[in-house]
Order: structure tokens, then C-alpha cells, then sequence
């Protein structure tokens, strides 16, 4: 927690500087966003006994696919903060039957740090990269997802007003990452020439 609200501590001041005061009025509407989102996939996990994490929802909401899909894309969204959930969604992949060690947690945080610096260094426009995977999936974890998952496990119960914040919810959603996609590709795309 204290990672996520440092590096956003830190980073609002860049982002004013770049996006000037309307740009604060974005970051103030996708908070408010957030914090609704963040209501939903709360009931979520009060619909349902058991429901304790977002796979969880995932899989309540879409089944074994919406269960692995979450499990891959969410650690993703944060990469670029931590490591560690990247690392947790992958020592979760390895099997009960297996003794889960020390050591196979340094390996995977080993090889995560290492295959980073090597992709980092290899690539000229890696800030871009990850710029084109934050717009993408974060949109997709923090706003499309939640709100999805919502109508899903809600059913008949949801209200219209929920469906209608909710389509309103996507919608942004997906105008946020295609402007998003089309920044990081042109920004790509002008580093190769």
C-alpha cells in the first residue's frame, strides 16, 4: 500500500506539470471512478461466501476463464510499481502437491528482476512499452473489469442507474485506453525512426 501511494505522491505533481489543470480534473474524475469500482468488486465479494480475492470474483462472475484471466492480467497492471504481484500470481501457479520454499520464491523475484533489466535494456523504447501496457490493462483491471463482473454476479438485482454508471464506467474505460494505446504506439513508433 505504501508503494502504490508513494509512486502516486510522487508522480501527481509530474502529472499536473504535463496535463496542466484540466488535467487535474481527469485525475480527479478517474479517481472517483476508481472509488466506484472499487464499491463494486466490494459487493462482489459480499455477494458470495468464499469470495475473498479478485480471481475470486473473476471466477464468480466469468468461471475458470474469468478466474485466469484476472490471475494473469492484474500483477500485470502493476509491474511497473512492484514485482511482488507478479511474483504471488506465479508461485501460485505451482502446484500444492509441491512444496512452495523459500527458494522457489527468490528464483521466480530472481529471474522477474533480471528478465526486466534485460528487456529494459534491451529495448530503446521500453518506457513506452510499459506506458502501452499500463493503458491497457489498467483500464481494463481498475474500470472495465470490476463494472463486468459487477452486472455479472449482480444479475437481475442491478438497478438501472447501476447499469447505466456501469456502461458509462466501460465506455470511459475504453475511450481512456485506446487514446492511451495510440499515445505509447505513436511515441514507439517515433523512437524507431
Amino acid at each position: 500500500m505504501n508503494v502504490l501511494c508513494g509512486v502516486g505522491i510522487l508522480s501527481t505533481p509530474y502529472a499536473i506539470r504535463e496535463g496542466g489543470w484540466l488535467g487535474l480534473g481527469v485525475l480527479l474524475g478517474f479517481s472517483v471512478l476508481s472509488c466506484y469500482t472499487g464499491v463494486l468488486l466490494k459487493r462482489c465479494l459480499e455477494s458470495e461466501p468464499g469470495l475473498e480475492t479478485y480471481p475470486d470474483i473473476g471466477q464468480a462472475a466469468f468461471g475458470t476463464k474469468g478466474r485466469i484471466l484476472i490471475s494473469v492480467v492484474n500483477p500485470f497492471t502493476k509491474y511497473a510499481l512492484t514485482i511482488t504481484p507478479v511474483a504471488l500470481s506465479m508461485e501460485e501457479l505451482i502446484p500444492t502437491t509441491r512444496l512452495k520454499s523459500q527458494w522457489i520464491s527468490f528464483i521466480i523475484r530472481t529471474c522477474l528482476v533480471v528478465s526486466t533489466l534485460i528487456v529494459a535494456l534491451s529495448i530503446p523504447f521500453f518506457g513506452f512499452v510499459m506506458a502501452l501496457t499500463g493503458s491497457l490493462l489498467t483500464m481494463f483491471v481498475a474500470l472495465i473489469l470490476p463494472c463486468a463482473c459487477f452486472m455479472s454476479i449482480a444479475g437481475k438485482k442491478i438497478t438501472k442507474l447501476q447499469i447505466i454508471l456501469c456502461i458509462f464506467i466501460i465506455v470511459v474505460g475504453v475511450v481512456s485506453a485506446t487514446f492511451g494505446t495510440y499515445s505509447a504506439v505513436s511515441g514507439i513508433v517515433q523512437s524507431l525512426h
